[in-house]
């Protein structure tokens, strides 16, 4: 920003340290930016320097990584705040979607080049985007032009759904005011009353709401009364949703008080259209704040076809992954609800935990797979427009219900002993620490000493825990996790790992055919220049059919394959065959890191093609492809 001096780089190493909530390494920090960490210690060094006067430090402990400390959390808006400067496109993008969602008169591009700084190509590229996000998906907003002229479509709902969706997207959690893109419309004085008058309402009305749901009701209230006062109604032809709830009737009261309120406060008049805009709002937050003791009772007040839905695709995932998700013990409530939501419209998901889902989507990418045919069949089901936010909705559902299964189905076949050089005490300690923190997912021996080899070995253990560094001295054919009685984070993470991968190995097993026929020589490739992802692609399908191992009438379409991250250094994509094709697998490493998307670090792609008769192995080729993606390849 030209107030404080940080280039985007630096905003985004504070962005990520803020939603870390605690401390983070610099090696994991150079990885999620796709730098070095030598970078890194010189960002943050500048960042310190430059943000010293304002209040905004980061902190580093040595040993263990680095953390934020924020003393004025406006200062912390205004870095990413576009009133303050566009550096970035994703700056210049916001500003010109609300901009063109505000107001309904034709935008002038060769203003806009000269209030932004760019390039008539810059702007060209940037609305482009902007069609892809509000015209492409949702809310399917067109966007109009003549000439060197451009205005959104008129469209009062979806030009609200805009504004509220872009405040929301930037709102902090961390703070009482929490805007970001504060301006007029967005003012802290008015949530200030609008939060006080919703509070009372909703109590009065005893209905509830989660964090979430409050701010999304503060938005759109702010949104409606300034559009309004600006003149820009609704059409009278809106129609209100038949919420499948016994809150009903609370929800029209609570609104309608809110909008005597509006009138009697702000002189503000609302018409049926407006009440009905924010019952839907109202009513779509209240399904979404289901609880443990409410979702099987909402579960049955939802659309018959609901349930009808998650029926069908439980049983879509059971007969062709062989996952049984109807083991999972609440999900197919929370499906149901879920899918109940989705029929409402109702823009759910809260971007600000997009760097939550990305990380389970990279621990879970055979899950984040299963949530992307899901929310494919919903679209065709439920006849709804479906995003990738929907799909980073549900995936937490998803990865519960998949975590509930595989505690069914592996108690008692995960065994892990504890080898300890420890006195009785100490011994007894770690021990039942490891209980305490595992016990869920495995069943823990010992402790045994380290000379009685025969008693480890009659457990016929699948993971050993020690205190003493054994593999110095003894062989062992399964893992051997050295740990202190402290239990420190590494070693924790490390037995996560490990626990992750045997329950993975259990609920995937290998194919009939074993783990290597689909890999053949001279498919494994190293690349020493740099290459551009799409050059990458082309150079491995020109090796496989170099090899005569891709069926002549099978065509690669890598625009329709299926792309996910391994890890943050490997990208992983593939496709389903057809023609009586084999499965084959191929990879590439580069010594220069290529880019996908905004993921600037990528050193390995796989691109695998499956057998349409082993679709129902795809389970165990992920968890194949995420051991390799383990493996140590930067160093080559």
């Amino acid at each position: 920003m030209e107030k404080y001096g940080l280039h985007d780089r630096q905003r985004r190493l504070l962005y990520l340290l803020n939603c870390e909530h605690g401390m983070i390494t610099g090696k994991d920090l150079a990885l999620k930016l796709g730098i070095s960490e030598r970078t890194v210690r010189n960002d943050i060094t500048q960042i310190n320097e430059k943000m010293a006067e304002h209040q905004l430090e980061i902190l580093a402990v040595r040993g263990k990584g680095y953390a934020l400390k924020v003393g004025s959390r406006k200062v912390f808006h205004e870095l990413f705040s576009s009133n303050n400067g566009m550096l970035t496109r994703e700056d210049r993008i916001k500003f010109l979607i609300m901009k063109l969602a505000r107001t309904s008169e034709w935008c002038d591009l060769l203003e806009l080049e000269d209030d932004l700084f760019v390039s008539h190509t810059t702007l060209e590229n940037d609305i482009r985007e902007i069609r892809n996000r509000i015209s492409e998906h949702e809310p399917y907003l067109t966007v109009l032009r003549e000439g060197n002229r451009i205005r959104l479509d008129d469209d009062e709902v979806k030009r609200r759904n805009i504004m509220v969706r872009l405040y929301s997207e930037n709102w902090d959690y961390d703070s009482r005011d929490g805007i970001i893109l504060e301006d007029q419309l967005m003012s802290p004085e008015t949530l200030d009353m609008l939060r006080r008058t919703w509070k009372d309402i909703l109590r009065r009305n005893n209905i509830l709401v989660d964090d979430f749901g409050m701010i999304y009701i503060l938005i759109a209230s702010a949104v409606a009364r300034t559009r309004l006062i600006e003149g820009h109604i609704l059409p009278s032809a809106i129609d209100g949703q038949t919420f499948h709830l016994h809150q009903a009737r609370r929800i029209f009261e609570a609104v309608d008080m809110f909008w005597e309120c509006m009138e009697r406060e702000w002189k503000v008049s609302a018409d049926v259209s407006e009440h009905r805009w924010m019952e839907n709002i109202l009513g779509q937050l209240v399904i979404l704040n289901f609880t443990d003791e409410n979702k099987e009772a909402m579960a049955g007040k939802t659309d018959r076809c609901c349930g009808n839905f998650a029926d069908l695709l439980m049983g879509e995932i059971r007969d062709k992954y062989h996952i049984p998700l109807d083991l999972a013990g609440d999900f197919r409530n929370d499906f149901i609800l879920h899918i109940q939501a989705l029929m409402n419209s109702m823009v759910s998901v809260q971007t600000q935990s997009k760097y939550i889902i990305d990380e389970l989507r990279m621990r879970y990418p055979f899950i984040g797979d299963l949530c992307h045919y899901l929310c494919r069949r919903l679209k065709d089901l439920c006849g709804v427009r479906m995003s990738e936010d929907d799909e980073d909705y549900l995936l937490p559902f998803l990865c519960d219900a998949w975590q509930s299964v595989a505690r069914k189905e592996t108690k008692g076949r995960i065994r892990a002993v504890l080898v300890s050089h420890f006195n009785y005490g100490l011994s007894h300690y770690l021990i039942n620490e490891i209980r305490i923190r595992y016990g869920n997912r495995m069943t823990i021996e010992g402790p045994f000493p380290i000379y009685d080899r025969q008693k480890i070995d009659s457990v016929e253990p699948s993971l050993i825990l020690t205190t003493a560094r054994m593999n110095a001295f003894r062989e062992y054919p399964i893992p051997v996790l050295t740990i202190s009685p402290l239990l420190e984070r590494t070693a924790c993470e490390n037995i996560e790992k490990c626990v992750d991968t045997l329950v993975n190995r259990y609920m995937y097993p290998d194919p009939p055919k074993g783990t290597h026929y689909f890999r053949h020589s001279g498919l494994e490739l190293f690349v020493e220049r740099r290459m551009e992802l799409s050059q990458i692609l082309g150079l491995m399908e020109e090796n496989l059919r170099g090899n005569y191992l891709v069926n002549q009438l099978l065509t690669i379409c890598w625009e329709k394959c299926y792309y996910i991250l391994l890890s943050t250094e490997c990208l992983f994509i593939y496709m389903i065959g057809s023609h009586g094709q084999s499965t084959v697998m191929t990879s590439v490493v580069c010594k220069y890191v290529t880019t996908w998307q905004q993921n600037r670090n990528i050193r390995k792609i796989i691109f695998m093609i499956v057998s349409e008769d082993e679709i129902q192995y795809l389970g165990s080729f992920y968890r194949l492809m995420q051991e390799e993606a383990s493996e140590n390849f930067t160093d080559r």
